[in-house]
């Protein structure tokens, strides 16, 4: 936890106005839901933070480092106790410590995913649940949450960046002399802190007073109907998710006429808050429309396909139909074929007994008017063959 008595002080830090009137206003309302702050390292943008817990002596500055387990920020069982005397007792976390106060987490995009849930959940309900080890307690955790990180290392999930009620993204100085003054102020500081605190005590006190004197007739202003449609139209052109928006604005421009000590808000107000609240939240109403599109033509090709498929389901069934009925057709004409072919055979059966009836007759009738055969000499192949050559021996011995 930072001391409030070696910090450099809030009113000596030059420029930055923005981050400046961020942080006195989510102190004068809590109810503003703290801040968040981007921009270029060396920006001054811890030193703002620590250094605005001066101005107030009701609120503490606690710091969450990086590296914090889920233990040590939401408490966890005291086991040098339990081993001791044989007894459970909770021992708090950073969470039950930052009830009240601010909690500041810086290079707040580089947090883990875990840490992240646990802070989300608490900040969202007010409230600090632990149900671990055999334990189970719960604590109010109602704290003012501030964040700086440096974009160039990446930025945060949607559903963390909207946990913070206002945005502020800073640069550094680009005036030479007043460049030239901070190298001054901080080389007179680091020679000696104390002096140098004192020398600026009187504006502190100053600024003090102002947010004491605003933070006890907050609850006085009173706010209009026209102040809310007012914001809840600007939060509308926004194009922004939820009503949570329009909310943190009035909560903002409460804050602002509670510094000026005035009872009621008007349009200046509203619109001042609105620079702060509206750019992390702002969505681009172009991108909406082409998601509406997007969804509106994915809704009509998916009717088309189902349509589409329901025509050929249908297509398909009258095919099948259809064959059905050509297959119920053939097998007809095929029985009847066979039918025609089965009656044409046996009329050819018919026709063929009855053709061989009559050859068989007529046969007959030829062999009976056949005259009886001579008898015939035929001669044997081997007996020609025998004549043959005693021819031709009779026929040599002639000539000779």
């Amino acid at each position: 936890m930072q001391t409030k008595n070696t910090v450099f002080p809030f009113v000596a830090v030059i420029g930055q106005e923005a981050i400046k009137k961020a942080l006195i206003w989510n102190i004068v309302n809590p109810n503003i839901g703290g801040v968040l702050i981007s921009g270029e390292k060396g920006t001054a943008k811890s030193t703002l933070v620590r250094g605005v817990c001066n101005i107030t002596p009701d609120i503490q500055l606690v710091e969450l480092p990086l590296n914090v387990t889920e233990d040590r920020l939401s408490g966890n069982i005291n086991f040098e106790h339990a081993v001791k005397f044989g007894e459970k007792r909770f021992e708090s976390g950073i969470l039950q410590k930052a009830n009240g106060n601010l909690l500041y987490v810086d290079e707040v995009n580089l947090l883990s995913d875990h840490i992240v849930k646990t802070l989300l959940e608490s900040a969202a309900s007010g409230m600090n649940i632990v149900e671990r080890e055999g334990i189970s307690f719960r604590h109010p955790s109602q704290f003012i949450l501030v964040g700086s990180m440096n974009p160039e290392e990446g930025g945060l999930r949607p559903q963390f960046l909207d946990r913070f009620g206002l945005y502020v993204e800073v640069t550094g100085e680009q005036d030479i002399r007043k460049r030239a003054e901070i190298i001054r102020r901080r080389i007179e500081y680091e020679k000696n802190p104390i002096l140098f605190i004192e020398k600026w005590q009187s504006e502190s006190d100053n600024l003090m007073l102002s947010v004491k004197r605003a933070k006890e007739s907050l609850n006085k202003i009173v706010v209009t109907q026209n102040a809310m449609q007012l914001a809840a139209s600007i939060a509308k052109e926004g194009n922004c998710a939820g009503n949570r928006a329009e909310i943190i604005i009035i909560q903002t421009a409460k804050a602002i006429a509670a510094l000026e000590s005035r009872i009621a808000l008007n349009i200046s107000d509203i619109k001042e808050a609105a620079k702060y609240v509206l750019p992390h939240r702002v969505r681009d109403k172009q991108e909406e429309q082409e998601k509406t599109q997007q969804q509106e033509q994915d809704s009509t090709n998916s009717q088309e396909e189902q349509q589409e498929q329901d025509n050929n389901q249908q297509e398909q069934e009258n095919n099948n139909q259809q064959e059905n009925n050509n297959q119920q057709e053939n097998n007809q004409a095929s029985d009847e074929q066979n039918d025609n072919v089965d009656a044409s055979s046996e009329e050819h059966d018919q026709d063929d007994e009855e053709y061989d009836d009559t050859s068989s007759q007529q046969e007959k009738s030829n062999e009976e008017q056949m005259p009886e055969a001579q008898n015939e000499t035929v001669d044997n192949p081997g007996r020609l063959c025998e004549n043959q050559i005693c021819l031709q021996v009779f026929s040599l011995a002639f000539y000779f």
